[in-house]
């Protein structure tokens, strides 16, 4: 899975609910985008997140499909506009849970980094 979404379908085969799933739109994710308002319109380029959520907005929201942000309960969305009719579901973890990296920033052994439970998103859906 794709920390920028997924598109999931389910259903019966007659009747199909579409989904686009957006995999933790969180600060730690996002905020690469952050520049100051001069550098945008000094490159003549759009802010970021105005384009993805005009993105998220015209691809899929307006062709039907439920919109669903998945986080760790630890965390808020940043960057995002939800609307009211989006949903918001959570990991099992947490995001200190998920990190590679102690509170001290070494980087954790492989062992000790945990992985949400797919299904346990899956079944929020």
């Amino acid at each position: 899975m794709s920390k920028y979404g997924k598109i999931i379908s389910l259903g019966d085969g007659k009747v199909e609910n579409k989904i686009f799933l957006y995999l933790y739109p969180m600060q730690e994710f996002n905020k690469v985008f952050l520049f100051t308002n001069e550098f945008y319109e000094e490159m003549q380029r759009e802010k970021p997140f105005d384009v993805l959520n005009k993105c998220i907005n015209e691809r899929y929201r307006k062709k039907g499909y439920q919109i669903v942000y998945a986080l760790y309960h630890d965390k808020e969305i940043f960057g995002i506009n939800p609307m009211p009719n989006d949903k918001i579901i959570y990991t099992d973890i947490t995001f200190k849970q998920a990190s590679g990296y102690n509170d001290d920033g070494t980087e954790k052994e492989d062992k000790d980094i945990k992985y949400p439970n797919e299904q346990y998103l899956i079944n929020q859906l």
